[in-house]
């Protein structure tokens, strides 16, 4: 099943409704071929994918497939192959939600069991003897057993945000053992029931967490981390070209760039997810797409914190774990091949293997200098990038800085350079040297670690930054690239630090000319150089010359 089916209409927003985005003529990008391999099987299955990256859809999609067929699949890549004409007992449970307790979770249970009873005309209250030799305690659980062992045919089963309960913010530990306990007791009676299901797919954020708890998952078909299935969930760039091209075009036109330039920036901002240590392919933020597409003029703004980072409290636990050079450690994160797939509940979770699981941070494999490969999380892209740096230097830093103080710094540095008037982007880097420079103590003590402090600036702000390797040690590069009228332009930025008793002038002049010589040949058009000159005496930049 590999040919390539595109699929116009307009763009699909937030819905999650399988049917009604093929009755609307919606863009539903076809990842049938995935759901036929996996729907062929019984499963059990489980999937764990950071939120907002389509499970629900999925979910949606297999309630179709199983209860009316290829009717609404006409022109996806599984309606030629599709040969299951059986009639099933379709059940879709969410756990998605906001439960005060234990008990409020267990009415919407209930709700949904006997809701799907009544649409399959059974009857929860007849019982075939004594056939659940399990102790209950709650109404949910009993009703589930009650619905898979009378139902009048087999049931196709399908759980999302099953781990949704244990991850509301703020939860006190005794909270998460008691919804812990109802889960397991809940999976316990799907299990044992599991001869009357034709299929059983299982989803949430999480992986399944190694307890005696959730033993009860150990039988599972584990999709999170098999490489056949990285591209299941997410859009690929091929996804992006192949089924949003008008979109895609117009955005394009918008900001005045070719496609394949403007693929490069909306990878570089929403994509870069590699979901598996051996994946083939790197893939987007659904939602972040959807929101850049649906208002391209607004440019490349980070949606992550709408979009999927929902879970600030991890953020924060693993940035208090890292050693004292914070950006090399949030950009390199050393890992192993075992270590994605620890986890031990929601409480005591290893905070980057729960960051990778949350979308946080993505798993990537390099080489090290024996030739060995080795395997390390960083964030996927700029928006998460940001999101992280925000949150250290709101809430872990020695010395916390207001959402404020961040969003004028950042608006002052997108002015000077998106505006032309480096003088407001000298302000705002000298506001940012003055209250962003990381807590180690060698900040200002060589032009590479100034360097370090400036760039995490301009990745606050924003911008798809880079250190540039074209300078040299004592006057290093950082390349930024943004929009300016609508044009992709680049800024490189030359630095030179001043130590007590130089001529800051004569260093500018110095600097500026490297700079002319270094980029007379290859510049471009679209090009500004800038050197500056920060007084390591006084902390701030000093001098600074436009080229």
């Amino acid at each position: 099943m590999t040919e390539t089916t595109a699929i116009t209409g307009a763009l699909p927003g937030t819905g999650n409704d399988f049917e009604e985005l093929r009755r609307s003529g919606r863009t539903y990008v076809d990842k049938t071929d995935y759901i036929f391999e996996i729907a062929v099987f019984n499963g059990p299955f489980i999937l764990t994918r950071p939120a907002n990256f389509g499970k629900t859809l999925l979910l949606s999609a297999l309630a179709s497939l199983f209860a009316h067929g290829t009717e609404y699949f006409e022109g996806l890549k599984i309606a030629g192959h599709w040969r299951d004409t059986g009639e099933y007992n379709v059940i879709t449970i969410d756990f998605g939600g906001s439960y005060e307790s234990v008990k409020s979770l267990d009415t919407h249970v209930c709700a949904a069991i006997e809701e799907a009873a009544r649409l399959s005309d059974t009857d929860l209250y007849a019982r075939k003897g004594d056939s659940l030799h399990i102790p209950l305690t709650h109404r949910g659980p009993e009703l589930m057993g009650s619905l898979l062992e009378n139902s009048k045919r087999k049931t196709v089963l399908l759980i999302d945000n099953y781990d949704a309960p244990l991850s509301l913010p703020g939860l006190p530990e005794e909270q998460i053992k008691a919804f812990s306990l109802y889960l397991t007791e809940f999976f316990t009676i799907v299990n044992s029931s599991i001869g009357n299901l034709r299929f059983l797919l299982v989803t949430g954020v999480m992986p399944v967490p190694l307890s005696e708890m959730f033993a009860i998952f150990s039988s599972y078909i584990n999709l999170t981390l098999d490489s056949e299935n990285a591209a299941l969930l997410g859009f690929t760039p091929d996804d992006v070209s192949g089924f949003m091209g008008n979109e895609l075009s117009r955005a394009a036109q918008v900001l005045g760039c070719d496609q394949k330039q403007l693929l490069r920036s909306i990878n570089r901002y929403y994509g870069g997810y590699r979901m598996t240590i051996d994946s083939p392919v790197e893939v987007i933020n659904p939602r972040s797409l959807m929101r850049f597409l649906a208002n391209p003029a607004a440019g490349f703004r980070n949606y992550w914190p709408e979009s999927g980072g929902r879970y600030a409290s991890l953020a924060v636990n693993w940035l208090r774990s890292l050693p004292e050079d914070i950006l090399s450690n949030i950009m390199e994160v050393l890992s192993g091949p075992y270590s994605l797939k620890e986890n031990y509940g929601y409480i005591g979770t290893p905070p980057g293997s729960a960051l990778y699981h949350t979308g946080y941070l993505s798993v990537r494999t390099i080489k090290n200098e024996l030739g060995r490969r080795r395997v390390i999380l960083t964030p996927p892209n700029l928006n998460t990038t940001v999101t992280l740096l925000a949150i250290y230097f709101t809430l872990v830093s020695e010395t916390p800085v207001s959402e404020a103080d961040i969003g004028d710094i950042a608006s002052g540095v997108r002015e000077g350079l998106t505006g032309g008037y480096p003088e407001a982007l000298v302000a705002a880097l000298n506001r940012g040297l003055a209250l962003l420079a990381f807590d180690r103590q060698d900040s200002f003590e060589n032009s590479r670690n100034l360097r370090d402090i400036v760039f995490t600036i301009l990745l606050l702000s924003g911008l798809a930054a880079e250190r540039a390797d074209t300078g040299t040690a004592s006057a290093p590069d950082i390349a930024a690239e943004y929009l300016k009228n609508w044009k992709n332009c680049r800024t490189v930025i030359r630095l030179r630090l001043a130590g007590p008793g130089e001529d800051a002038e004569a260093l500018l002049s110095e600097t500026g000319t490297e700079l002319r010589n270094a980029f007379s040949e290859n510049g471009s058009e679209n090009t500004e150089k800038i050197a500056l000159v920060v007084s390591a005496q006084d902390r701030r930049i000093t001098r600074w010359q436009k080229i």
